[in-house]
């Protein structure tokens, strides 16, 4: 049962949205110029998007063989680690696709996955690639977050602009809200403990609870006054916690802000969980 709703189909919407958007900034680009902040070139980018689409049109529709997986897991120890590994595994098993087809593949694609994808169950949690089920509003969420996300890197990497919507940044943090307990940090202190409320503007509310190195998450109002809350931007919020920025910026910029009891505690949450 999902524990913070989602407009699944805005987020459809929004997705089909995401990857036209996509497909012309790819058709301004240099398949080899380098991302910044990232080990890939702009046509690495395309590629791992087309790969993941593709991919979860298959997850989703319970017809992808993970027994193939397998040797590029290693000892990868989280989700993130888990799926870096695997997305380096595929890309270079695709890499040296032209550009231009890059990007009519990737919209190509993305109608795939909304094709298949808008009969399945939204019940249903199935089986990914990060090591944890998601239901169809996570996955999603989930490819409308990596492209939204990688639009932000190649546009960086070829100076042009790449606008994300604060309703599309709304709907990546109300679909993967359910997907934060898999993310505690590998490190965090055994004796850890923060309930802290997210507040994204206009969006969702949730609250986080960390007890002993497990998170749970929780419908805003479900506890006690959480100790703390965090609440801000949805875009700002959104490129925070895909590793884009820090936190500290944001904060300082009002763009995010902490409050509640102990609003100094919300600084633990950067340590107790990893970036997407």
């Amino acid at each position: 049962m999902r524990v913070v709703p989602v407009d699944l189909a805005a987020t459809r919407t929004h997705l089909r949205k995401a990857a036209t958007n996509l497909a012309d900034l790819l058709g301004s680009a240099d398949r080899d110029r380098p991302v910044p902040g990232l080990e890939w070139n702009v046509g690495d980018v395309a590629t791992h998007l087309v790969v993941a689409i593709e991919s979860y049109r298959h997850m989703a529709g319970s017809t992808f063989d993970f027994t193939t997986l397998a040797p590029e897991v290693g000892e990868a120890r989280t989700p993130g680690e888990r799926g870096a590994q695997i997305s380096r595994a595929l890309l270079a098993q695709h890499s040296g696709r032209d550009l231009h087809e890059l990007a009519d593949t990737l919209v190509q694609e993305t109608d795939a996955y909304l094709d298949a994808t808008g009969s399945v169950d939204q019940e249903r949690w199935f089986p990914t690639w990060t090591g944890y089920p998601m239901d169809i509003a996570a996955a999603t969420a989930a490819m409308l977050g990596e492209q939204l996300i990688h639009g932000h890197d190649i546009a960086r990497a070829i100076a042009r602009p790449w606008i994300i919507e604060p309703d599309a940044a709304r709907l990546v943090h109300a679909g993967t809200a359910d997907l934060v307990p898999h993310y505690v940090a590998q490190d965090i202190p055994a004796h850890a403990r923060l309930t802290i409320e997210i507040r994204i503007s206009g969006g969702p509310r949730f609250v986080v609870a960390i007890r002993d190195g497990v998170a749970t998450i929780h419908p805003a109002g479900s506890l006690p006054r959480p100790e703390c809350h965090l609440s801000g931007d949805p875009v700002t919020m959104l490129l925070a916690n895909y590793g884009r920025i820090g936190q500290l910026r944001p904060l300082l910029t009002g763009k995010v802000r902490a409050g509640g009891r102990r609003p100094w505690r919300a600084r633990h949450l950067q340590r107790y969980l990893t970036s997407i």
